[in-house]
């Protein structure tokens, strides 16, 4: 998925020139950023500004009276002044609205009127005032409710603001029950409060609903409360809004959503794929291959210079293996997969002193199926039950519109386990438990509907906690990337490690 890394910081009048040395610090790490924007008033002039060693910069005044979309540019250097929409060369749209107080009350038919127009997704929204939504839940200053209305328009994946000068605040993540975005609100403080003020984003820019992954601390939409009562006629402004400003036509039907088709062309694990980063590969057999993972979870420990996290992917465009394909082909590909998997257990138990975890989801609406593997330290693999009924009872707890999960341990050769593998019908996570290279893998299997949600990283989630690495239950956060020349060392110490297991020699 192309993502956008951009890095928001508030500066006091008279400040910027303070901090320009860090900006082009942090720049470099963990930068490069493809936008720097900057929250505050606006007290430069673009001359005096440095652009060398910094991503392009957009300023956003609170304190600037020129006409609307306003903006004052030149080079790498942007001031976006009142409200409105800028995107980025990569996709990247950022709304913003920088009027306060009695303006926003003022200007507030206009700017709804702005703001219905936008379409979605919108990644960031700017204001300098809070919601009296997200106000009222922290009691910390008086929220503006303008802002309230713009963001359920909206409803971007981050809002930012530096409404509170002297404090910064992480409020916790919420989702639109019509569209499933989920909203993350942050105030960045001040340069110079003794708090952050600066935060750096990593933002997926074609992430559908289907495969953003489920926050556990996701709270009830602070919103959506206040929407409860406007549907009961107290005080409809978002439909009253829609009514008045979109004359030529109004949906208030909720969108169906559909499963998104991906061909093998455009599917990141398919060899058609001219994109595919084959240089991930570590073995490739006559139906599937392994590959190191793409950010992974375990890291280097003890004589393994690698983190040994990898897939096994099959080479035919399949979502499970189960899916009713010509008997002779899937029983090739299971023999392959299983040879991988003892493979890959047998070198961490043998050479590496470690036990082996694996994981896969089977369902009839993944897109390509793969099997995770990991090395687990053998003091923690006694450990993995309490960790994966903790995530259960997480995920069917505090987690209402996901599938709730219920894993019972099967033996191999169980009937009951066999009937559920081969029958095509069967949606199902898996988990496998190779303690040490020898006996037979400990079975976890949680069956659920095809039509039921599914937390994508449930699997990582539990290995998180397994492992002691919180940090890096995300694939995708700055603490896992790995550049491409990385990646291409992890291959080369794996295929080291691997070599005389390796199921293709």
């Amino acid at each position: 998925m192309e993502k956008s890394k951009v890095l928001i910081t508030s500066i006091p009048v008279g400040s910027y020139k303070d901090v320009e040395e860090k900006l082009k610090k942090l720049n470099k790490k963990p930068g490069p950023f493809d936008a720097i924007l900057v929250l505050g008033e606006k007290d430069l002039d673009v001359q005096d500004i440095d652009t060398i060693e910094l991503s392009p910069l957009y300023f956003f005044a609170s304190n600037d009276k020129t006409d609307l979309n306003s903006k004052e540019s030149s080079g790498d250097v942007t001031f976006l002044n009142n409200y409105g929409m800028y995107q980025l060369s990569n996709g990247l749209k950022i709304t913003y609205l920088m009027l306060t107080g009695k303006e926003l009350i003022e200007q507030k038919a206009s700017i709804v009127k702005y703001f219905s127009t936008i379409d979605k997704p919108v990644d960031i929204f700017i204001s300098f005032e809070w919601s009296v939504a997200i106000a009222k839940n922290k009691g910390r200053i008086l929220g503006n409710e303008v802002v309230d209305d713009v963001v359920k328009l909206l409803q971007p994946k981050y809002h930012f603001s530096n409404g509170d000068k002297s404090s910064y605040l992480e409020y916790n993540p919420f989702k639109w029950d019509n569209t499933d975005v989920i909203t993350r609100f942050l105030n960045i403080a001040e340069y110079k409060s003794k708090e952050k003020w600066a935060y750096a984003v990593n933002i997926d820019l074609n992430l559908s609903q289907f495969d953003q992954e489920i926050p556990e601390n996701l709270i009830q939409n602070p919103f959506t409360a206040e929407n409860t009562k406007e549907n009961k006629g107290e005080n409809s402004n978002v439909v009253e809004y829609s009514k008045r400003f979109n004359d030529d036509e109004l949906i208030t039907e909720r969108k169906i959503k559909k499963q998104k088709t991906v061909l093998p062309t455009n599917c990141h694990f398919c060899f058609t794929n001219p994109n595919v980063e084959d240089h991930m590969f570590i073995s490739i057999g006559n139906h599937s291959y392994l590959t190191i993972a793409k950010g992974p979870l375990s890291v280097p420990k003890g004589e393994m210079d690698f983190s040994g996290h990898c897939l096994i992917v099959p080479i035919e465009h399949i979502p499970k293996l189960n899916n009713g394909q010509d008997s002779d082909t899937i029983k090739n590909l299971n023999e392959e997969i299983t040879r991988y998997e003892k493979s890959v257990a047998d070198m961490n138990y043998t050479k590496y002193d470690m036990s082996t975890v694996t994981f896969e989801i089977h369902s009839s609406k993944s897109v390509h199926y793969h099997e995770q593997i990991l090395p687990v330290p053998k003091y923690l693999i006694m450990k993995f039950q309490t960790a994966l009924d903790r995530q259960v009872y997480l995920n069917n707890e505090k987690f209402q519109n996901n599938a709730k999960l219920s894993f019972q341990e099967y033996k191999q050769t169980d009937n009951e386990y066999l009937e559920i593998i081969d029958n095509v019908e069967s949606n199902f996570f898996r988990f496998k438990i190779y303690e040490t290279n020898e006996a037979e893998p400990r079975i976890f299997i949680a069956m659920f509907k095809s039509e039921e949600r599914i937390d994508l990283q449930f699997g990582r989630r539990v290995l998180s906690f397994l492992l002691k690495l919180p940090k890096r239950m995300k694939w995708d956060s700055l603490i896992c990337q790995q550049t491409k020349d990385q990646e291409i060392q992890e291959v080369k110490k794996f295929q080291k490690g691997y070599k005389s297991f390796d199921i293709v020699n």
